[in-house]
């Protein structure tokens, strides 16, 4: 079973553009966000969870309990209601908000973290792929 806890470099992504745009991310900050190379780093205390996600333009950071409910923010600023949960080597994140249900699944390897980030409603989806660097 591979460890989740690790920092992670954002290597490529696939159809990112189309789900910023499915779930109404301006023109602007979609270029922006596409165009980065975040790194993520996950981090374990106990039963509670970090993923802080890095870039040049924002870092984004969410902290939890595997199976408890609590609230993130999207680019927009507006709230939205989480709950993650543990399959294996994924953790798999259920987020609702006005602009429909996302899943977003990290899978985790020994060298590797692929992030898929499905939009229900549209049914489009989005992968980023990540070496493993530590």
């Amino acid at each position: 079973m591979a460890s989740v806890v690790g920092t992670y470099q954002h290597e490529k992504s696939e159809n990112l553009d189309a789900f910023f745009s499915a779930i109404g991310v301006p023109w602007i900050p979609r270029k922006m966000m596409t165009n980065s190379n975040p790194t993520v780093q996950v981090s374990q205390d106990g039963e509670t969870y970090t993923i802080r996600t890095v870039s040049a333009m924002k870092t984004v950071e969410i902290t939890f309990k595997v199976d408890e409910a609590f609230e993130s923010s999207l680019m927009s600023g507006e709230k939205t209601q989480n709950v993650i949960r543990k399959e294996g080597d994924s953790l798999i994140q259920e987020q609702d908000s006005s602009k429909g249900k996302i899943i977003i699944t990290r899978a985790f390897s020994e060298n590797a973290m692929d992030m898929t980030m499905e939009h229900k409603t549209s049914n489009v989806k989005a992968t980023r792929h990540f070496k493993r660097t530590a």
